[in-house]
């Protein structure tokens, strides 16, 4: 799980300049997270994650189709981010209207992917593309609003795993195995019992903890952290047999790293966020 989350960080920090307005338009809408004041992006972000999840929950009961529709149309979407980022500058001028018609059907053949043969390496494939996309999107985060999001997840994981059980609910009322785990296989279905798996949440919350590690030259004792936070949260689990939030141990263990070495070596960037 760690070597996959460092993969999906270090592709994600190799993108390049993109000719796609939508995706412009969606870095230029992320950027304006590092303005907003921590206190604000924190109740904002608990209450936008709370609200899709009661939603989510709502259209399982009415209309469970309408669940897997949201699942393709997300996966899709975040596909066509990471082949703007990536393929823009190589295709475009190749292929012109041509590139944009082959990525808008690459991007569906990926949102539909795991619903076709749903094995576990066409997860893991999917699941590294969107783990890409998110932090390609995400900006570099103060000190700061790091914490404040990283507060409203763990807040948000608390509540829905261990005092009301609505995401393990969730997930055993779906019909279909939904394309935001990362799994180690004991055999090539998703669905089979015995597999290891990691939240693609877990992932993204982790590699954005690593984009801001990198502002103050601390991505090292930041991936330390976050390894072990993984182990951890791997060895609750294995001991209590229940499913267990890994960023209650990831986003503390990160901050905390981060904090004492940006500390120890006095980073301009660091003294600078902390007026």
């Amino acid at each position: 799980m760690i070597v996959i989350s460092g993969v999906v960080y270090v592709i994600a920090m190799k993108s390049h300049e993109t000719t796609s307005w939508w995706v412009s338009r969606l870095m230029k809408l992320s950027g304006k997270l590092a303005d907003i004041h921590p206190f604000w992006l924190c109740l904002g972000f608990l209450v936008l994650i709370f609200f899709e999840l009661g939603m989510i929950i709502w259209l399982m009961k009415v209309a469970p189709w309408a669940v897997k529709v949201i699942y393709i149309f997300s996966t899709a979407n975040i596909a066509f981010v990471v082949l703007s980022l990536w393929m823009d500058n190589r295709m475009g001028g190749i292929l012109g209207v041509w590139w944009t018609i082959l990525k808008v059907l690459s991007s569906i053949a990926l949102g539909v992917s795991w619903i076709i043969y749903p094995a576990w390496f066409v997860y893991n494939l999917v699941g590294i593309i969107c783990g890409v996309g998110f932090l390609q999107l995400f900006p570099s985060l103060k000190f700061k609003s790091a914490l404040a999001l990283g507060m409203a997840i763990i807040i948000y994981d608390i509540v829905g795993v261990y005092w009301t059980d609505w995401i393990i609910l969730l997930v055993k009322g779906l019909s279909f195995v939904p394309p935001a785990v990362i799994y180690i296989p004991a055999a090539l279905k998703a669905s089979t019992a015995g597999m290891s798996m990691i939240g693609l949440g877990d992932i993204i919350i982790g590699g954005m903890m690593l984009l801001m590690a990198r502002r103050y030259d601390a991505t090292k004792h930041a991936f330390a952290g976050y390894a072990l936070g993984v182990t951890l949260s791997f060895a609750l689990a294995v001991l209590t047999s229940h499913g267990v939030p890994a960023t209650m141990f990831i986003v503390p263990l990160m901050l905390l790293f981060v904090r004492h070495s940006a500390k120890r070596s006095q980073n301009p960037a660091w003294l600078a966020d902390q007026k």
